[in-house]
């Protein structure tokens, strides 16, 4: 007797999946197989419940077999048989793009290398079986990590050989070697690899957009004799005029010249102009001056950089305390929330719950006049605590990731200009920085209504937020406004891609349109190595930050999230190395935060608009992964829809990242926007995933 006889002689055995996988096992073990048959007897299940148990373990294939099997539907209804198919179907085309997925900045990976991955055969084994597919993926990550690995270690051994030349001193020579092993550490292999092969070299570009930490080789000797250096008092050691400062370095020497002062006599007075001078360094102007029984504290401007949200101009609009404290020691006093940067004269304490700006690091950085504001921010940064890496998102120029694809002329006086985006694109913080560079521009905020103001470049915000009757009206003062001033403003609107049928019914051919393409994979790649870089967090394995751009789908704010789930969890893990591995990202991208936000940032803004659901839905439900849709079948999918009612929605949804349209039809885009997708639109979802 064979084991699946007992399957036909007990027709009950299929109410349960544990008999139903017992008897397809790999293995011949009869006892196994009539222990969970008796268990099915005892407790037979229902239909949905069967399927459901099926599904969750990954077991498609079986499923499959099992919704074809008379005797075990012969007591299903018609309509539940089909929604268990449904289910199944849907269920397997999520594993397969979530296959897809991993697989996608891996076989990137695995390519540089040499690494042979057999993507199709990976995805038909996870169509069937997931544990088997998953099993498949891991085997080639860890042949790829290995491989990764191993070229690690080959440049840094060949780092290590690497000889300082003749016409290169010992100081820049150990730069260059940190910046090198800075990127190794960041996963900028390539970069890496070609500064080795270059050579040393004092004419170099930061191998990463993160300086590397400052080096100092002085850090024992007493400050007030380090400060005589500078100014050639006292015995000194060979080769300290690398670090002496041009003449011409004003802001350089005027701190030197009050660190003097403040060893000769300290006094609240001295203690304001190192400050002040210090400020100056960092190339950011002093808001206001305090003093207390607990030293002085300046609140200065900024202390942003591209990259680097934590100290974005706008997230400290009263400033960031930098406190020297006095001889006394106290603490300062500090509103909840905010961040102090404490002058540190000797070794820092790290019980005073401050940031610590070392005056040893600022001596080995001072002479790098291009660099060193840059290169104190990162080591600013590498301090803070990981809930506040990334604790809020708002519209701040001083932080923008300069694109490469950004179309010249975005402003012309010819004809206004519609800016289509996403939400998350940065279209408004675009608009700050160009408003910024020229005092002849004004930001419009449009919901608030009124008439425009007087300027030679109008810059138009907020039509998202109108109805159809006040996009007219906005039109209608732009057109007025053109007509009216003499020479005509320049005109640049940003908005959505669902304000841009509104602005085009009611002013066709007003505007040359201009569409804000999704970042592509490398440039998020690099945004992500760079944002996390600022803090400190580096990957443990190269391909993470594939991993993150993948995952972001083109959208840097869907990334900003990520990143903040990222160091969250990092800093709940209670990591003292800021290092994360693949599973962290993971970990992030199931966070129920990080779903929140991508929702109301990406689904949120859809469900106002009609159909775009039922559109989006139709795709996910029957376009295979790396199969799309045609037009017609589209149509006939939302149920005989008239084609431009279609093409509408497909163009919004295009635009908002979530479909891919090609000659060959209408698809998911790649990314994990298309598992968000999913999850989105699958039936009695749970509003947090």
């Amino acid at each position: 007797m064979k084991l699946s006889d007992l399957l036909a002689a007990w027709p009950l055995t299929r109410q349960g999946p544990e008999s139903w996988l017992a008897v397809f096992a790999d293995g011949e073990d009869a006892h196994a197989v009539i222990r969970a048959c008796g268990a099915t007897l005892a407790r037979p299940m229902g239909h949905a419940e069967v399927i459901d148990a099926l599904v969750q373990q990954g077991e498609f294939e079986l499923a499959t077999l099992l919704l074809q099997d008379e005797a075990f539907l012969v007591q299903a209804e018609a309509t539940l048989a089909k929604d268990l198919d449904a289910q199944v179907e849907r269920a397997t085309a999520a594993a397969v793009e979530e296959l897809r997925g991993r697989l996608a900045g891996l076989s990137e990976r695995a390519q540089r290398l040499g690494v042979r991955v057999e993507v199709e055969s990976i995805l038909k084994l996870g169509s069937m079986r997931l544990r088997e597919g998953f099993s498949r993926l891991k085997a080639v990550e860890q042949e790829v990590t290995q491989a990764e690995f191993e070229q690690v270690r080959d440049l840094e051994r060949r780092l290590g050989e690497t000889a300082c030349p003749p016409t290169l001193n010992g100081q820049m020579f150990e730069e260059w070697k940190a910046s090198v092993a800075q990127a190794l550490r960041l996963g900028a292999i390539e970069a890496a690899a070609a500064a080795i092969e270059a050579g040393p070299s004092a004419d170099r570009p930061p191998a990463v957009s993160v300086p590397t930490p400052p080096i100092w080789p002085y850090s024992k000797e007493p400050l007030d004799g380090v400060v005589g250096w500078f100014f050639g008092d006292g015995l000194i050691p060979p080769g300290f005029e690398r670090h002496v400062p041009e003449a011409s370095d004003e802001a350089a020497w005027m701190l030197l010249k009050a660190l003097k002062a403040v060893g000769e006599k300290e006094g609240e007075p001295e203690r304001a102009a190192l400050l002040q001078a210090l400020a100056a360094v960092l190339e950011c102007e002093v808001l206001r001056t305090e003093a207390s029984a607990a030293g002085t504290v300046i609140h200065v401007d900024d202390l942003s950089a591209p990259g680097f949200h934590a100290f974005g101009r706008r997230r400290w609009p009263k400033g960031i305390p930098l406190w020297l404290p006095s001889q006394a020691q106290a603490s300062p006093s500090v509103p909840a929330g905010e961040l102090v940067v404490r002058v540190v004269r000797g070794q820092p304490d790290p019980a005073d719950n401050t940031l610590h700006l070392r005056l040893q690091d600022v001596f080995a950085v001072l002479h790098d006049r291009t660099r060193r504001r840059s290169r104190l921010l990162a080591q600013l940064g590498r301090q803070l605590p990981l809930d506040r890496a990334f604790d809020t998102v708002m519209v701040d120029e001083s932080t923008r990731w300069e694109r490469q694809d950004l179309p010249g002329g975005l402003i012309l006086a010819e004809q206004p200009t519609l800016l289509v985006a996403a939400p998350g694109m940065g279209k408004s913080t675009l608009l700050a920085e160009l408003a910024g560079q020229s005092s002849e521009a004004a930001i419009v905020e449009a919901s608030t209504g009124g008439e425009l103001p007087q300027a030679r470049v109008l810059l138009i915000d907020g039509v998202d937020r109108l109805s159809a009757d006040a996009v007219r009206g906005m039109t209608r003062e732009l057109h007025w406004a053109r007509t009216s001033q003499n020479p005509a403003p320049a005109v640049l609107v940003a908005a959505r891609p669902e304000a841009r049928e509104m602005i085009e019914r009611s002013a066709a051919g007003m505007f040359r349109i201009i569409e804000l393409p999704p970042r592509s994979a490398a440039s998020l790649r690099e945004q992500a190595r760079v944002m996390l870089g600022w803090v400190g967090i580096e990957a443990e394995v190269p391909g993470s930050y594939d991993r993150l751009a993948f995952l972001a789908s083109g959208n840097p704010t869907l990334l900003f999230h990520l990143c903040r789930a990222l160091a969250v969890s990092l800093a709940s893990a209670g990591a003292r190395r800021r290092r994360f591995e693949p599973a962290h990202v993971e970990q992030a991208w199931q966070d129920s935060t990080f779903s929140q936000s991508a929702r109301e940032l990406v689904w949120g803004p859809l469900q106002s608009h009609e159909g775009a659901a039922e559109v989006l839905r139709a795709v996910v439900d029957f376009a295979e992964p790396g199969k799309p849709l045609s037009r017609e079948d589209l149509a006939w999918a939302v149920g005989g829809r008239e084609a431009a009612w279609v093409e509408s929605r497909v163009r919004l949804l295009r635009g908002y990242g979530l479909l891919r349209v090609t000659e060959e039809g209408i698809g998911l885009a790649p990314g994990g926007v298309a598992l968000l997708a999913r999850a989105w639109t699958a039936p009695a979802t749970n509003p947090n995933t």
